[in-house]
């Protein structure tokens, strides 16, 4: 999850700095690669691309952070409200911070500001930015 994300998040940068077009291809293959084996068809972003378990927080705040740097919402958001719905069913607590981590059967729900809910936090500011509050 975490080299796939930040891989395309890279190349969307440098080529926004440079104007270079040169690893337009390659930012697509990441994207489609990303977007196709990371999360499943229930939303739950996955840490390997072939296996769900462990489940963290921060790849839901990856997707839509890395959807709203490339301006990909138009493509790709059902895939967000869907992994985001996923997320707030299953890792927010009732106080409304985020667990950390999911491993099977344990999940950790320790309120780490700075890695699960400063992430999540980001991710849902940048998320009613495109989506009105009613979509969540």
């Amino acid at each position: 999850m975490f080299r796939s994300y930040y891989s395309v998040k890279a190349l969307h940068e440098y080529r926004k700095a440079s104007g270079d077009t040169t690893f337009d291809v390659v930012f697509q293959r990441g994207m489609d690669n990303y977007l196709n084996n990371i999360f499943t068809p229930e939303g739950i972003p996955k840490y390997y691309d072939n296996r769900t378990y462990p489940i963290e927080v921060h790849g839901t705040a990856q997707l839509i952070i890395v959807l709203h740097k490339t301006g990909l919402w138009q493509q790709h958001g059902d895939l967000a409200r869907r992994v985001l719905e996923w997320t707030l069913r299953h890792m927010q607590s009732p106080k409304g911070n985020f667990h950390y981590r999911i491993t099977r059967p344990v999940k950790n729900k320790i309120p780490y500001i700075r890695w699960s809910d400063a992430w999540m936090f980001y991710a849902l500011s940048r998320y009613l930015t495109v989506f009105d509050r009613e979509d969540v």
